[in-house]
């Protein structure tokens, strides 16, 4: 046969190969060269000359459909084995001399699913099958919500439905419609109340999943009524079989509810029984602790009788001894005896440790500038309700740092760590440099407050941008991609986008030019660098903005405290020239920081600025 070979060599992938009429006798030389199709599905070889199939075919491992009719088989015994050596085999074509012969088929070949171009019917084995119990279950917010692909199934199911019924009722088609919306927005209410009820995960997951049965009995009824118009007793026999599974399914959910039920219960009063052994476990505790304080005072006790017991006997031996010496020294009259005592001196020498620098990391460095800018706005309201003098973040950072340890030393070793950062993070990052700023009174406390809120400004702008891009995103997934922008990259033109929303012409253009001088090859910048470049360059602003008038407030704080009084203050507002009387804002002030000048006369210093 050499067709089979030729074929090979042109399409060794074939997927189907006719050899019907080839005048076959055998298949045991043209085996080696089937196997070398590995992608073949179907083999025909009706109409041949075999007698026998060879004894092994198990390296036709996709051939799933086998023609071997007319041919000279003396009887079907003689190639089921073989035919059982098929991995794949699923449709045969051999015609059968009797129904005997048809079972032997089946039994020897459970996977087949056609012979003879009839669908074989399949006997499913019904029973009860293990359930996978699952320990510590956890379920999320998708778990207890529906999702948009639940509902768009359940709706083209429907209007599957909907179809079918247009067919023999075309005018009901709009009650169709509104019977499902009405329904659909009755379920997703009702499940919307349930879920601000303060239930357990378990309970909202079952009310979940209530939901989802419903959404399916909605298709279920109108199916049941499209099946009762072709036969009612046909839809007698789903009605009851539907019955009866949603009599299980309710059943199913309130055994779930009655056992959250018991095991609430239960739950409780295990912790009655835990309260009340920990309670019986304090009291053993105290009673322990007590004997345990009574045998220490025993100790003591019977420690000081043994001291009390070695010194009188001490005390005993020596005035036998004196008495000794003083019967020898009448008896023998020559003994003098002498005495002499030395005390020996020991020096103690002072010595102090070294001082040591706290090493903060940037985020230590970040949480101790918020806890102290915490502290400060707290004092600031109190300053406000009491009316007394604010103090300098500087000085406030000490009284912080005092109040929150006390100790002398560990306050110097903070505060030199807060500097050491300061120099070593402030060149990168700007809420380090703000926060130097404001204590050496470069800028106003508050300024800490427009770089926040041009942070959020920041971020709006990628919220809308992530919107913008994907519209069909939930708020989930819409935070998710924002978290990732953050942690990533920004392309040109989302830098671009975001600083027309920020600035003006000539503020847009400068730092625009900015960020472009600190693009990537690939025309990117990572979030953080882009908001370090904005946040730096509002900064300069707002520097350049305050530089003539920090130099006239240093220059009329004599003692450089950060601090001014009255006459100070008067002297300052003839320097600044503003023009403006401020006997009225600074009525019952009597000293003034750097930020308390700025926010009185804030507003006229703008002006001044832009004359």
């Amino acid at each position: 046969m050499n067709r089979v070979p030729l074929l090979l060599q042109q399409n060794p992938n074939l997927r189907s190969l006719n050899l019907e009429f080839s005048e076959i006798e055998s298949l045991d030389s043209l085996v080696e060269y089937l196997t070398e199709f590995t992608e073949l599905e179907e083999l025909n070889l009706f109409g041949n000359r075999l007698t026998t199939l060879p004894a092994d075919l198990s390296k036709l491992q996709k051939l799933k459909r086998l023609d071997i009719n007319n041919n000279l088989f003396s009887s079907i015994d003689i190639i089921l084995e073989s035919l059982q050596t098929l991995p794949s085999l699923l449709d045969l074509q051999y015609a059968l001399s009797s129904p005997e012969d048809e079972d032997k088929v089946l039994a020897a070949l459970p996977a087949l699913r056609k012979l003879n171009s009839k669908e074989i019917i399949q006997d499913n084995r019904h029973e009860i099958t293990p359930v996978e119990f699952k320990a510590n279950i956890e379920y999320t917010s998708e778990d207890l919500t529906l999702k948009q692909e639940e509902l768009e199934k359940n709706a083209i199911i429907y209007d599957d439905l909907r179809s079918l019924w247009r067919e023999i009722e075309p005018r009901g088609d709009k009650k169709l419609a509104e019977y499902f919306d009405t329904n659909i927005k009755s379920i997703l209410q009702e499940l919307s109340e349930i879920n601000k009820q303060s239930l357990a995960s378990h309970l909202l997951h079952c009310y979940t999943l209530k939901a989802k049965y419903s959404f399916y009995n909605i298709c279920q009824d109108k199916a049941m009524q499209y099946i009762g118009r072709n036969s009612k007793k046909l839809e007698s026999i789903f009605q009851e079989i539907h019955d009866s599974y949603s009599a299980l399914f309710e059943e199913a959910i309130s055994m779930i509810f009655a056992l959250d039920k018991k095991y609430i219960g239960i739950v409780n009063s295990l912790k009655d029984q835990l309260e009340k052994s920990n309670k019986q476990t304090a009291e053993v505790l105290e009673t322990a602790e007590r004997l345990e304080k009574e045998c220490e005072k025993h100790v003591q006790e019977k420690a000081s009788l043994r001291t009390r017991f070695h010194q009188d006997r001490d005390e005993f031996v020596e005035r036998i001894k004196d008495l000794s010496e003083e019967n020898r020294r009448y008896l023998d009259m020559v003994v003098k005896n002498s005495k002499t005592f030395a005390e020996s001196a020991m020096s103690y020498k002072k010595y102090s440790l070294p001082q040591q620098v706290k090493n903060l990391n940037l985020r230590q460095m970040h949480e101790i500038i918020e806890e102290i800018y915490e502290s400060k706005t707290k004092l600031n309201k109190k300053c406000i309700t009491e009316k007394t003098p604010r103090e300098t973040m500087e000085k406030h950072m000490y009284s912080y740092l005092n109040q929150k340890y006390g100790l002398k030393t560990v306050v110097v070793e903070w505060a030199a760590g807060i500097i050491a950062g300061i120099k070593k993070y402030a060149e990168h990052d700007n809420d380090v440099l703000v926060f130097a700023k404001i204590l050496k009174n470069e800028v106003e406390e508050e300024f800490r407050f427009i770089q926040k809120r041009l942070k959020d400004t920041i971020l709006e702008n990628i919220k809308k941008i992530v919107a913008i891009k994907k519209p069909a995103l939930n708020n989930l997934q819409i935070e998710d991609k924002i978290q990732n922008k953050l942690r990533g990259f920004l392309k040109k033109s989302q830098c671009r986008e975001i600083l027309c929303n920020l600035y003006g012409e000539n503020d847009f253009k400068n730092l625009y030019a900015t960020v472009c001088s600190a693009l990537n090859p690939r025309d990117k910048i990572k979030f953080i660098e882009f908001e370090q470049l904005v946040l730096g360059y509002q900064q300069k602003i707002r520097e350049k903005d305050l530089a003539e008038y920090v130099d006239r407030f240093k220059s009329v704080d004599h003692d450089n405290d950060g601090v001014i009084n009255l006459q100070q203050f008067k002297e300052l507002v003839v320097l600044v020239q503003t023009g403006v009387n401020y006997t009225d804002a600074i009525r019952g002030m009597t000293s003034f920081t750097l930020s308390d000048c700025i926010g009185v006369m804030g507003k006229d210093l703008i002006k001044k600025v832009l004359r």
